[in-house]
């Protein structure tokens, strides 16, 4: 039961950053906006797009607790690779990336994804054959 929580513990802190930052993206947060602003012609529809961020995030951090599916591998994979979006825009746009937040992300992603892969080891092959004798 502890291990479990253990291990369940990252899938829980990665979603509490996401929805911190879909709900910085529905308040339609400033540095959000010029983030969108870098990139070329996106700029007079940052409204639109902040909220369709915000809805992503959210969804995200509502699958990394609640969904258990054989697609859940992806869902970290995910998870990892988006926070690194924003900070290559950033860097294009000589804004101040935050690369530590990167790597905060990519550690617990990969606990995370241990954690849920150690909760379905199959078993091994002839354990039903000694359980039978």
């Amino acid at each position: 039961m502890a291990k479990k929580a253990i291990f369940f513990l990252p899938s829980v802190l990665m979603a509490l950053i996401y929805l911190a930052h879909a709900v910085q993206a529905f308040m339609l947060s400033e540095e959000l906006a010029v983030v969108v602003g870098v990139i070329p012609g996106l700029s007079g529809f940052s409204t639109p797009l902040l909220l369709l961020v915000g809805l992503a995030d959210a969804a995200v951090a509502i699958a990394l607790v609640a969904y258990f599916g054989k697609y859940k591998p992806l869902l970290f994979l995910y998870a990892i690779l988006w926070p690194i979006v924003p900070n290559i825009l950033k860097t294009i746009g000589n804004l101040h990336p935050e690369w530590p937040i990167v790597v905060v992300m990519a550690v617990l992603g990969t606990l995370g994804y241990l954690g849920f892969r150690s909760r379905e080891q199959p078993q091994a092959v002839g354990s039903d054959r000694i359980k039978s004798y």
